[in-house]
């Protein structure tokens, strides 16, 4: 964009979370971010829907995540004290270069609750590492860089950390194995972009009230979470016309008849069935070279 760099933006409000020093409850370092998230929204009138970028050291696709948002811009330049000025400096430069409008700079550290709860909620290892942190269990195993090279895909879901690994899919497949990815559709659109054979099937509930009492009905999540998951499916059911076919689950069995319906007709397919119509060929005198 023209113009000058120094001039593109402005900083409009600050804030920080309800809780600080030593609170009676310890708190999450989520709880601090989110928290002083919705204190500067409040503060400037500016709507959290509104935001586009979000800068942090580490923590911006969890945070994005909880806000139910899909920024376009996502920062989480980690080098010590000075990140916050780098962030400061890099939504500068996405501002003016027309990429984002509006850029969120957060930072959340509970130093005492972390103490105080053993590491819960950090995102950080300590020691053994924090077992409440799904990274411990599904990415720091493969190393810094392994996860997003060895896995089909790898991506941040309700505020938890989700992957499938090569070797879990592709020795299946070249055994003529089916693997079917019960996946979110942004593990799916990695999945159908680094493979575009697979066959993506969209699975939606007849309603929304449907699946507001399905998901309160199971009973494994609290109604917060409840009302987040609810508010990114209205994200998330737009994304159908992404895919190859699409499933109503209004009745579980109907449903599965409907998939198997999918599968066995895959299976049948030329390609997939070639060697065994190559064997009755010959049975036949016939070579299958010239059929």
């Amino acid at each position: 964009m023209p113009g000058e760099l120094s001039r593109a933006a402005a900083i409009v409000g600050a804030a920080e979370a309800d809780w600080i020093g030593y609170p009676e409850t310890p708190k999450t370092a989520l709880q601090l971010h989110i928290s002083a998230i919705k204190n500067v929204s409040k503060r400037t009138g500016i709507p959290i829907s509104a935001i586009d970028g979000i800068f942090s050291a580490g923590w911006s696709s969890q945070i994005a995540e909880h806000l139910g948002l899909h920024p376009a811009y996502i920062d989480t330049t980690s080098v010590g004290g000075c990140s916050f000025e780098m962030h400061v400096h890099h939504a500068l430069a996405a501002i003016h270069a027309g990429i984002i409008r509006v850029a969120l700079v957060t930072h959340g550290q509970n130093g005492w609750s972390a103490r105080a709860t053993r590491g819960a909620g950090t995102g950080q290892s300590r020691g053994a590492g924090d077992p409440w942190d799904p990274g411990n269990q599904f990415s720091n195993p493969y190393g810094v860089s392994g996860a997003p090279s060895n896995y089909s895909h790898a991506m941040t879901r309700h505020n938890h950390r989700y992957g499938t690994s090569h070797q879990e899919v592709f020795p299946r497949l070249e055994q003529g194995i089916d693997v079917l990815l019960d996946i979110d559709v942004q593990g799916a659109a990695q999945l159908v972009s680094r493979c575009p054979e697979a066959h993506s099937i969209f699975v939606m509930p007849p309603s929304f009230a449907v699946l507001k009492e399905r998901l309160s009905r199971r009973g494994s999540d609290d109604p917060a979470t409840i009302a987040h998951r609810l508010s990114v499916s209205v994200w998330e059911i737009k994304c159908y016309k992404n895919y190859r076919y699409v499933i109503i689950n209004d009745d579980a069995d109907r449903a599965s008849e409907r998939l198997t319906a999918i599968i066995l007709e895959k299976r049948h397919r030329q390609e997939r069935i070639g060697f065994e119509v190559q064997e009755i060929l010959k049975s036949f005198h016939l070579d299958p070279g010239s059929t």
